[in-house]
């Protein structure tokens, strides 16, 4: 999936010699560093070897994703092109775009960052917002002093993660779901994404529901099929992992299974 930062370039270089040492130790290789007007981008490849996703511009745009991004059906790279072009810096095409990222693009020496609809990718930063990173420890090695946020805290332990704005950490935040930042003297949110304004389908029974909503889940699964690669996923014997198994090979996939435990176990 890799990582990014983002930092403005009159802060101290956020790449920490003990964060990077233990970043090396667990297999990722040295950043691309990229600039535009106040800040600097520090890009990492994935841990599979590949380097960062990026599509670069004889003129200096750019654009860039960590995480799993498609965009108008065309995976990570090969979506980023066409990103590129249609990307018009007053908002952001959440419609064409699926999978958990978040996307960092260069237009005409000004910088953006915008993160998914769901929010399933997180993306941390400071309190004046002047680094973001998809990385938390990347913050907490750049942070003179750590406070426990109570609330963080508690949503984290019961929930396993911490919604809306808040981490367990009150001086690092989170960005909402769906935000589009503007990069110049401050990071500032230009807009975000707001569900489409139309009516709810009406169904005449449950099993016209089902049957809408399980098309709705193929046409996606497709789209994930499309973009190559390879594909795992964990086979609990709960309803959630039993439907993503179901609608990988309903996609023609041939994905790696695995379960917990431990080998001895009887199931």
């Amino acid at each position: 999936m890799g990582l990014f930062i983002l930092s403005r370039r009159e802060r101290p270089d956020p790449l920490q010699p003990a964060w990077l040492a233990a970043h090396r130790r667990h297999g990722f290789r040295e950043p691309l560093r990229l600039t535009a007007g106040d800040w600097r981008l520090d890009l990492f490849g994935a841990l599979n070897g590949l380097g960062p996703q990026l599509v670069q511009r004889d003129n200096g745009d750019f654009a860039a994703c960590t995480g799993v991004f498609f965009y108008r059906g065309a995976r990570g790279t090969a979506g980023l092109g066409p990103l590129l072009d249609d990307f018009d810096g007053e908002g952001f095409p959440w419609s064409g775009s699926r999978g958990h990222f978040a996307v960092i693009v260069c237009k005409a020496g000004r910088m953006f960052l915008a993160t998914d609809a769901l929010g399933g990718y997180k993306v941390y930063h400071d309190g004046g917002r002047t680094l973001l990173s998809s990385s938390f420890t990347a913050l907490r090695a750049n942070l003179a002093q750590a406070t426990p946020d109570a609330q963080g805290a508690w949503e984290y332990a019961w929930n396993g993660a911490t919604y809306g704005t808040r981490t367990f950490i009150r001086e690092i935040r989170q960005l909402r779901r769906g935000s589009l930042l503007t990069l110049g003297p401050q990071a500032e949110i230009s807009t975000e994404y707001r569900l489409p304004a139309r009516n709810a389908p009406q169904h005449a029974s449950i099993d016209e529901a089902a049957e809408d909503y399980a098309a709705r889940l193929r046409a996606l699964f497709r789209v994930y099929a499309a973009g190559g690669g390879r594909f795992r996923t964990a086979l609990s014997g709960g309803y959630d992992s039993r439907l993503m198994l179901a609608l990988l090979l309903d996609a023609g996939l041939d994905p790696q299974v695995y379960v917990y435990g431990r080998a001895e176990d009887d199931d």
